[in-house]
Formats: structure tokens, sequence, C-alpha cells
């Protein structure tokens, strides 16, 4: 599963709310991370982590 898809399981059919995940410092993950935040449906959080549909909270972890 891509970043993508994990935010949109947590939050469509799994009901989480909160979800972490490693090894983000992969280049295809910052890479799969920058594009899913430029479709507006997630926000970054100034104290780290993410946003999606104002519901999961992804905490990224290296």
């Amino acid at each position: 599963m891509n970043f993508t898809n994990i935010a949109k399981e947590c939050y469509n059919r799994k009901g989480i709310q909160v979800a972490g995940i490693i090894d983000c410092a992969s280049p295809y993950v910052i890479e799969d991370i920058e594009n899913f935040l430029k479709t507006g449906d997630a926000y970054e959080l100034k104290d780290g982590g993410i946003i999606y549909k104002e519901q999961v909270c992804i905490l990224l972890r290296k």
C-alpha cells in the first residue's frame, strides 16, 4: 500500500483516527506524500503529522 491508500483505508473503511507510518525518509514515500498533499484532501500539522479529511492523523517516523 502507498501513503494515499493507507490514509483512504483509515478514513473510508477502517474508522481509524490515528495511524503511524515508518520509513518515511524513503525518496519514493516522500514523493508519494508530496503528491498526496497537493490534492488538498490533507495538510501538514505545524508540529508534525498529516491530517486527512479533518479526521485521520497520520504520524510519520523515519
